[in-house]
C-alpha cells in the first residue's frame, strides 16, 4: 500500500485512528426505524494517519455532577473517507474515543481537481 493517500496528500507524524460506527437495531417505540445499538461491538474502519487541533475545553458543573467537554478538529487526508455525524473516531494511541458533530469535505479545485481531506468536529465527554 503507497505511503500517500487517493489524493497524494500523507500526514507522516498524523496520529492512527479509526472510525467506530454503531450497528443499527430495530427502535422498539417505532417498528418502522431503527436506533444506534452502541452496546454491541461497532463497525471499524481504520481511517489512516491525522492531525488533531484542541479546541478549549468547558466545564459543566452543578450539585450533583461535573461534565468536562473537550472539542477539537480533526484533520483527515482522505477527502472519500467515510465518516459521518454520529460516528466515533478512536485515537488509536490512547485508546479515547471522540463523537464526530460535524464533517466538512474540503472544496475541489476547479483549476486541477485536487481535493485536500476532511475537517471533523469531534468531542469528548466526562464526567456526568
Amino acid at each position: 500500500m503507497s505511503r500517500l493517500g487517493k489524493n497524494g496528500f500523507w500526514l507522516a507524524f498524523g496520529e492512527p485512528v479509526t472510525r467506530l460506527r454503531a450497528r443499527e437495531r430495530p427502535d422498539p417505540y417505532n417498528p418502522h426505524s431503527t436506533v444506534s445499538d452502541w452496546d454491541v461491538p461497532p463497525h471499524c474502519l481504520p481511517l489512516g494517519r491525522c492531525s488533531w487541533q484542541s479546541e478549549p475545553m468547558t466545564l459543566d458543573s452543578s450539585d450533583n455532577r461535573q461534565q468536562v467537554t473537550r472539542r477539537a478538529k480533526a484533520y483527515l487526508p482522505d477527502p472519500d473517507a467515510d465518516v459521518q455525524p454520529g460516528d466515533r473516531i478512536r485515537r488509536d494511541n490512547d485508546g479515547t474515543s471522540w463523537r464526530v458533530v460535524e464533517v466538512k469535505p474540503g472544496d475541489t479545485s476547479p483549476f486541477t481537481g485536487w481535493r485536500p481531506g476532511q475537517v471533523l468536529t469531534v468531542e469528548h465527554v466526562t464526567g456526568g
